[in-house]
């Protein structure tokens, strides 16, 4: 009797494959995967780009920003100011005017005889603070002599040691020695590094066997060849000038366009900045300066970036030079 075995049947019946039911169910579920993934993947990278040009407009805006707000520091006149424009006169970033201060120590005073300041006694001298502008290299060029003695070391020693930022720029120093031992005034230069701010240096006299004599100081940004300086035939103890030209920069928004624009010494504008949607200027008192007796004051800069609020921003100002509106 022929029978039929029911598990060969069964397998006879797998293997004939799955069916166009099966099949078109599949691939549905395979295209709405492979969609999904790209859908998901298309999202991701629009997402990317989006922020990375988010990145790249605060990256340009805070660029310009820090590059106005340090132009705008130095001014000393402010000709004309409104919230969507304004116009400065600068003198060429560096260490600027007025902004040296000199504390005498014990043993430095001034001669009125010779009409010039001095350090009579070992350990004298004086302290002193002046602003820069930025970081970077500078030049410190003092004029100075020692006092001629018959019979002291040299004819005449009176050496000196000098630091900028606590760093020793010269030990030591006497300027008849370094000079064939001349005892007429002599100039000397060292190249320094200074900070973005203030800044500090000190004179301290070594063992004297004459008097240090100490006519000039002068500062001096190498890349602008801007200086400030000091003159110790007048009271040192605030003082300072600039021998830099100064420059007349003006910055203006043009709602239209919405583009900033900057121009220097009247030439034609160029844009800074563009899809500038808010622009607004606000003058501000900054605070008292005990030291130098005057208000100081600021000014709020303020823009935007685009529709998108989230790229707005802000910044105060401090106005180094200029006392009053």
């Amino acid at each position: 009797m022929n029978r039929t075995n029911p598990i060969q049947t069964d397998l006879k019946r797998r293997q004939v494959g799955f069916t166009l039911t099966e099949l078109l169910i599949s691939t549905i579920l395979i295209s709405i995967m492979a969609v999904t993934i790209g859908v998901t993947m298309f999202r991701a990278q629009e997402r990317t780009r989006q922020t990375r040009t988010t990145l790249v407009r605060l990256q340009t805006q805070n660029g310009i920003l820090d590059a106005m707000s340090e132009e705008l520091r130095w001014a000393h006149t402010i000709r004309s100011l409104d919230t969507t424009s304004i116009n400065f006169i600068v003198s060429n970033a560096g260490p600027n005017m007025d902004t040296i201060t000199i504390t005498p120590r014990v043993d430095f005073s001034y001669s009125s005889t010779y009409d010039c300041w001095r350090i009579t006694w070992h350990n004298g001298g004086f302290d002193g603070t002046f602003t820069a502008a930025t970081s970077g290299t500078h030049t410190l060029k003092v004029t100075h002599l020692s006092s001629y003695a018959a019979g002291a070391p040299g004819n005449g020693c009176s050496p000196v040691t000098i630091w900028v930022n606590g760093n020793v720029v010269v030990a030591n120093y006497d300027p008849a020695s370094n000079h064939s031992g001349s005892h007429n005034w002599v100039t000397d230069s060292w190249t320094i590094n200074t900070n973005q701010g203030e800044n500090t240096f000190r004179w301290s006299a070594d063992y004297l066997y004459t008097q240090y004599w100490i006519q000039r100081l002068e500062f001096i940004r190498e890349s602008k060849a801007y200086s400030v300086y000091a003159d110790f035939t007048v009271n040192p103890i605030l003082t300072g000038a600039t021998d830099a030209a100064s420059e007349t920069i003006d910055y203006a928004w043009k709602n239209i366009t919405h583009t900033l624009e900057r121009s220097v010494n009247g030439q034609a504008a160029v844009t800074v900045l563009e899809d500038v949607c808010l622009f607004d200027l606000q003058p501000c008192d900054f605070g008292w300066d005990n030291q130098n007796q005057r208000y100081l004051r600021s000014i709020k800069i303020a823009f935007q970036i685009g529709p998108d609020v989230s790229g707005a921003c802000e910044r105060y100002v401090h106005l180094v030079n200029y006392p009053y509106w």
